[in-house]
């Protein structure tokens, strides 16, 4: 239980010393470190849980407490012993969270919940449930953050909500945007490539394919000299691995500077409405699934707590001698998309910008791919 609760980052301090000594003269074969152990002689002399309970909230000073019985407190003949003993022992700290893993019949089990004690069988469940509690009640005091207004929102538009669409639906929400160009054949991508004075991404426009690289839909560095056979070959490998879909052509931008791959989305939640999410992104996002979600909308101080909270944050950081990424530019990001996400909760299902580049400090950030997926109207 030590464990689990200090892998959760929950705070298992041991007893002051004072507190440890007084307790070994009442009893010298206990543990009185944390956990502290009552030993079954407690059983014998009942008075011992109700000293220590009260040696460990009045001078241990603990928010919560986990008592485990086994099935010891199942037994009929100490049940009320037991919790008199309990009640002494946290007499004047009713605040503390006392939570009790035993095993017991249902009709005993009932006498221990209606003193006021949740009950669990799993002590791992029960040191879940305690750093559950811990974080909602330290979320209560805190209050509820600061959130930007929600502004009214247009209708989006009719038709397919392409990756070009969604993309200036987005840069018009605030989000930074890699603004591409949309050619329809090998000729328009062998301009729009010339145009772009240096190498540049190739992505395939369909409203039917979500997810390019794994069709072989996307590439980046082209010269622009190459641009043209490139296209061609792009509409064949996609008209190949999905014959049924519409292919509008393919997008052309420019390629992006090198920076840290996020990932950021949004979803009309069935519990909590809409929810904004910020993660490692790239092609890594489901190989390690490390993202942070909040219900939306959300500030941006919310959304550098939000950053704050992945294991890949020291990325961001400037792990390894690499340059400090644009973070108040990726929160600005989150922000933007939370509200957006909020606007629309009647008319978008999800948002996705996969990967939104954090360029090096000072630098902002850009959204290379978006998607939007319109909600299904209500049934009747």
């Amino acid at each position: 239980m030590a464990d689990d609760a200090e892998a959760r980052g929950l705070d298992v301090a041991p007893m002051p010393e004072a507190a440890q000594a007084a307790m070994k003269q009442r009893l010298p074969f206990c543990a009185p470190r944390n956990p502290v152990d009552v030993t079954a002689q407690s059983f014998n002399d009942i008075g011992v849980i109700s000293e220590f309970l009260a040696k460990m909230v009045k001078e241990g000073e603990y928010d919560s407490l986990l008592c485990f019985w086994t099935s010891v407190a199942g037994s009929a003949a100490l049940k009320d012993k037991l919790l008199k003993a309990m009640r002494d022992g946290i007499a004047g700290a009713e605040g503390v969270l006392t939570v009790q893993c035993l095993i017991a019949p249902p009709e005993i089990r009932k006498a221990y919940e209606d003193d006021g004690y949740p009950c669990f069988e799993d002590p791992s469940r029960a040191v879940a449930a305690i750093d559950a509690m811990t974080r909602a009640g330290m979320a209560i005091a805190a209050g509820r953050p600061e959130t930007p207004a929600i502004p009214e929102a247009a209708p989006l538009p009719a038709g397919d909500l392409t990756e070009a669409v969604a993309a200036d639906l987005l840069a018009e929400a605030g989000l930074p945007m890699l603004r591409a160009r949309l050619a329809g054949s090998a000729e328009e991508a062998a301009e729009l490539a010339a145009g772009a004075g240096g190498p540049v991404a190739l992505k395939i426009a369909s409203p039917d394919i979500a997810h390019k690289t794994d069709i072989g839909g996307v590439a980046l560095g082209v010269a622009p000299e190459a641009a043209g056979a490139e296209f061609d070959a792009m509409i064949a490998r996609a008209a190949a691995a999905m014959p049924e879909a519409r292919i509008d052509g393919a997008l052309v931008a420019p390629m992006v500077p090198d920076g840290v791959d996020l990932i950021l989305g949004a979803k009309q939640d069935p519990a909590f409405g809409p929810v904004v999410m910020v993660g490692l992104g790239g092609v890594l996002t489901e190989v390690f699934r490390d993202v942070a979600f909040r219900r939306a909308p959300v500030s941006e101080a919310t959304a550098h707590e939000m950053l704050a909270e992945l294991k890949g944050h020291p990325l961001l950081r400037g792990a390894r001698g690499a340059a400090m990424a644009d973070v108040d530019a990726v929160a600005r990001a989150v922000s933007a998309l939370s509200v957006f996400a909020a606007a629309h909760a009647a008319d978008v299902e999800s948002v996705e910008i996969n990967p939104l580049r954090a360029l090096p400090e000072g630098r902002g950030a850009l959204g290379l791919d978006a998607l939007i997926e319109r909600r299904a109207p209500p049934q009747d």
